[in-house]
């Protein structure tokens, strides 16, 4: 099984958002029940939350996903008839959204963007709020259910719900920014010569 994590940064705003991955597929590239039983067995749902959510606030995250990515893609990437990855083509707009996956974590600023009242009431499976104003919208139960026929009409569903605007940048939220939270001009540690960023300082 692999398990990738990204954090991205930008414009040394960093740690803009996470991405965490779990590949459930064999050598041959076909999904393997086996490693889904012995994910679920052994690392377990409620953890794999837990940890993202631990994650997502030590890093002041603004989005964040858990994906399954066998079966979960970012809008603009496109496949081949053999279901192989053929390129990708997103919208051209920094810090859009890339799409909706099994769990969602939408920032403050998404938050306020997309209106409070509004996510609550999102159709999924569960509504988690988080101690800085963040919510997790989770689209089932298991991202092993990313497979299924519902599965995908909730993710549309949603993804109607909450508008195009949020995946094509026309409606972008205002980014934290100051008060020991990111600034725009803090220099990477490449710069610094130090043992840490000074994002935080």
């Amino acid at each position: 099984m692999l398990v990738s994590l990204n954090v991205a940064a930008s414009d040394y705003a960093m740690f803009d958002f996470l991405i965490l991955r779990f590949s459930l597929s064999d050598r041959e590239g076909k999904f393997n029940e086996d490693l889904a039983k012995l994910f679920v067995d052994s690392v377990g749902i409620q953890n794999l939350v837990r940890v993202s959510r631990n994650l997502y606030t030590i890093i002041g995250a603004n989005s964040g996903i858990i994906a399954n990515d066998y079966h979960e893609h970012s809008l603009g990437e496109y496949f081949g008839k053999d279901g192989n990855l053929l390129g990708y083509n997103p919208p051209n707009v920094p810090h859009a959204l890339s799409g909706l996956f099994w769990a969602n974590f939408f920032g403050p600023e998404y938050v306020e963007a997309l209106g409070r009242d509004r996510l609550i009431s999102a159709p999924c499976h569960k509504i988690e709020e988080l101690s800085d104003g963040g919510i997790i919208v989770f689209l089932s139960e298991s991202p092993l259910d990313a497979s299924g026929k519902d599965y995908k009409v909730r993710k549309r569903e949603l993804y109607d719900y909450l508008g195009e605007d949020a995946f094509t940048g026309r409606l972008m939220p205002k980014f934290r920014t100051g008060q020991g939270r990111k600034n725009r001009d803090a220099r990477p540690l490449t710069q610094t010569g130090g043992v840490r960023d000074d994002i935080f300082q």
